[in-house]
């Protein structure tokens, strides 16, 4: 009977969890399914398929949290010059179409998003139809930037991914 119970929990996870591939009770864990959730909304008000989590994605947006936290910058090239492409790439992840948006200084998800949307260059890649994968990262700092502190790093690497 334990092992039933268990197995319910685990599909009740399962089943309410916004996004396959992030779940978890940490701060952290709850702002990447809050951000991949704000996405798919926004995406959703532009009748838009929703872009589902892969895992080298999140590796890839995760890395380069990491990487602007611990080198103390803000910029779409890491600290190594590579592109979201090259990152990607080195991940395993072929693709036929990447982009990636950042955000810095937004308290929550949905700000970040808004955020996006908001900026036109950002909003192509947030509404591009073509992107169906996403990998998501959030750091909470501190981070230096402009001779400011900012608590909020967010990623989002959006792509398609090449079947050949």
């Amino acid at each position: 009977m334990r092992g039933t119970a268990v197995w319910s929990v685990v599909l009740l996870v399962l089943v309410l969890a916004p996004l396959p591939g992030i779940a978890g009770p940490a701060r952290s864990d709850q702002m990447l399914v809050d951000l991949g959730a704000a996405i798919n909304r926004a995406r959703q008000h532009r009748n838009l398929q929703p872009v589902q989590i892969d895992d080298r994605l999140m590796r890839v947006a995760q890395d380069h949290a990491d990487d602007m936290i611990a080198h103390r910058f803000f910029a779409h090239s890491g600290s190594d010059g590579r592109s979201v492409g090259d990152r990607a790439h080195a991940a395993g992840y072929r693709f036929a179409a990447i982009a990636e948006t950042l955000a810095i200084g937004q308290p929550t998800a949905v700000d970040a998003v808004a955020g996006w949307a908001a900026s036109p260059p950002h909003a192509r890649i947030l509404y591009d139809a073509r992107f169906h994968a996403l990998g998501v990262a959030y750091r909470a700092g501190p981070l230096q930037y402009r001779s400011k502190t900012l608590p909020h790093l967010w990623v989002a690497v959006f792509a398609t991914g090449r079947t050949h």
